[in-house]
């Protein structure tokens, strides 16, 4: 038999790995958000005394006048430096897919599987595609972020509020921009490194899945009523929610019948959590 612990041994083993990975590229996005927000601050108390002149303008005025003088400063995530932002989830999710396939190797050779298919996992043209959609998602915090400051900007003249007073509102936006793209790289993290592992297991005939929840976290509720139950891979949708942090271990009806999982781990763990 092999034992549960040993499973989440393994799981935990991974799921600090891909912290690890997750940290470093978190700080990546967070180093690039604060440059941006240090160039914005600069411009704004520079331009501030002139913008203080059309606190009596309409709104639409204002937004105007803000956007023109302030211009790309507003922008958190250039646009003109896609192409690196690219390639840095590219290679984030390449990592994570490698992070896959080690998790998936392990799993499979606990469970006496030793005749194992070569590790393909999600080709290099999917993930290509998946960072082209995470940056896609960056530009959105990034507008979303402009057009807050923008109106945030507005008000703060109308109120005739000092560039002191408007900096720490704006800094609180960063920190909510800084949030979504943390939680976004988590998300891709986790969501690569389970479809490559459910690709390995497909590859060598495996069509279910064990669902656990990581050790190292806390049981939400959603991820509860899931843990230690077996699934249908083409059945599993995951993640469930943001910042899940589950994984997905190999099963099969032959193991179980004949004595090699460890079924009474699993329905502990299912109720209880860990």
């Amino acid at each position: 038999m092999v034992a549960g612990t040993d499973i989440l041994s393994i799981v935990d083993r991974i799921d600090r790995a891909a912290n690890r990975i997750e940290a470093a590229e978190v700080a990546r996005l967070h180093g690039i958000l604060d440059q941006s927000f240090k160039a914005l601050e600069a411009e704004l108390r520079r331009t501030y005394p002139e913008l203080q002149s059309i606190g009596g303008l309409v709104a639409a005025q204002r937004k105007t006048i803000v956007l023109e003088k302030l211009g790309r400063a507003l922008d958190l995530i250039v646009p003109d430096q896609t192409d690196a932002y690219r390639g840095l989830f590219r290679d984030l999710l390449t990592l994570s897919n490698d992070l896959g396939g080690a998790l998936s190797e392990q799993l499979l050779t606990a469970y006496g599987e030793t005749n194992l298919e070569p590790f393909t996992g999600i080709n290099i043209e999917a993930l290509a595609t998946l960072a082209s959609e995470s940056v896609k998602r960056l530009h959105r915090y990034s507008d979303d972020f402009k057009e807050k400051t923008t109106a945030l900007i507005g008000m703060g003249l109308i109120q005739g509020w000092g560039a002191g007073r408007l900096i720490p509102e704006l800094r609180r936006q960063l920190g909510l921009a800084k949030g979504k793209a943390e939680t976004q790289v988590r998300a891709e993290v986790m969501g690569v490194l389970n479809q490559g592992a459910i690709a390995r297991y497909e590859q060598n005939g495996i069509e279910y899945s064990q669902w656990w929840n990581s050790p190292s976290e806390g049981l939400c509720g959603r991820c509860a009523v899931r843990n230690g139950r077996v699934y249908r891979n083409k059945d599993i949708v995951y993640p469930l929610h943001p910042r899940d942090r589950c994984y997905l271990s190999p099963w099969k009806p032959e193991w179980q019948a004949d004595g090699i999982t460890d079924d009474s781990f699993a329905e502990q763990y299912l109720h209880l959590g860990f």
